[in-house]
C-alpha cells in the first residue's frame, strides 16, 4: 500500500465525523425554520401567505395604554373581503377595531378560534383575547 492511500485510510474516521457533524447542524437548523402563516394565526415570528394577507398589529385600547396583538388578517371594507378561516372553514368577518377594520374568523364555538383569538360567542367573532 503506497503513502497516499494510507493517508485517505487514517483520515478516513475523521471525515466521517466532519460530515456526521454537518448533518447534525443540518438538522437543528431545519428544526428553527418557520412555517409561513395563514389567515388569522399569530405571525410574531412567521410571514403570513395568502391574497392580501400581512402580518398585521392590531391595536387595542386598554388602560393605561393601548395594547397590540400580531395576527395574520388584511384590512376590510365588508365581510365579503375577508377569507374563511383555513382551520375551521367558517366564513371571515370584518370587524371595525380602534386601529381600522381587519378580517377575523367566525366562531361558534369557544374552540373555533386560534390563539391569539378568542371566541366572542355574542358576536359570532374570533377577537384578540385582549378584548
Amino acid at each position: 500500500m503506497d503513502e497516499l492511500s494510507r493517508a485517505r485510510i487514517k483520515r478516513a474516521p475523521q471525515l466521517m465525523l466532519a460530515l456526521g457533524c454537518l448533518a447534525l447542524i443540518g438538522a437543528s437548523l431545519s428544526a428553527c425554520t418557520f412555517r409561513e402563516r395563514v389567515a388569522y394565526e399569530d405571525c410574531v415570528r412567521a410571514r403570513c401567505s395568502g391574497d392580501g394577507i400581512d402580518c398585521e398589529l392590531v391595536i387595542v385600547t386598554m388602560d393605561p395604554e393601548p395594547l397590540g396583538v400580531r395576527v395574520c388578517t388584511k384590512d376590510c371594507a365588508t365581510d365579503a373581503d375577508c377569507p374563511a378561516d383555513p382551520g375551521t372553514g367558517l366564513e371571515g368577518r370584518c370587524v371595525d377595531l380602534d386601529s381600522g377594520s381587519r378580517c377575523f374568523p367566525s366562531c361558534e364555538t369557544e374552540y373555533d378560534c386560534a390563539l391569539p383569538l378568542e371566541c366572542d360567542l355574542g358576536e359570532g367573532v374570533c377577537l384578540p383575547e385582549l378584548l
